[in-house]
């Protein structure tokens, strides 16, 4: 009776062995493999990102703060200087790792960025200006090519996954 038991038990475990080891022949591991490394990149990628965009916003918090200090007497040739100081802050961030449609939102919104300094830099220069009280709408236009090409920056943000609220 012992080997009407153990015989039916030892088969089922051999045949059981035999089909794991041939289903196992079947299973492509190169998938799950490279899956895992794809992973772990665009997580790195995401945090560069954000990290990145992080950096960007800081800078952007000390522009506040630096104009919030300004007096009305400087106040031209202070927002000059501080958005001067933003731009150079902002072209040293090393962008050379993020993908290549994010450093192309990062190129125009620090050009945005330039050219609203380059708009302060000729209204300060300009007695027209001064002696009439003018507004150039200039700036205007500035100010909300920025805001569009900030857009644009975090969009292409998060089409690489990264949520970055602004």
């Amino acid at each position: 009776m012992r080997i009407k038991t153990i015989l039916p038990t030892a088969a089922f475990i051999v045949a059981f062995v035999f089909s794991a080891a041939f289903a196992n022949l079947f299973v492509d591991k190169s998938v799950s493999t490279d899956a895992l490394l794809v992973s772990n990149d665009n997580l790195r990628k995401q945090q560069q990102i954000l990290n990145f965009l992080e950096q960007d916003r800081q800078y952007g918090r000390e522009l506040s703060r630096d104009l919030r200090s300004l007096t009305n007497e400087d106040e031209n040739i202070g927002e000059e200087t501080a958005t001067l100081k933003l731009v150079r802050k902002m072209r040293r961030l090393d962008d050379s790792a993020m993908p290549l449609d994010f450093r192309t939102a990062w190129e125009n919104h620090v050009r945005a960025w330039e050219d609203y300094a380059d708009s302060l830099h000729r209204s300060s220069h300009n007695s027209e200006h001064e002696i009439f009280g003018e507004e150039s709408s200039e700036g205007v236009g500035q100010t909300s090519e920025i805001n569009r090409t900030y857009r644009v920056l975090v969009r292409v943000a998060r089409q690489h996954g990264v949520d970055f609220p602004y």
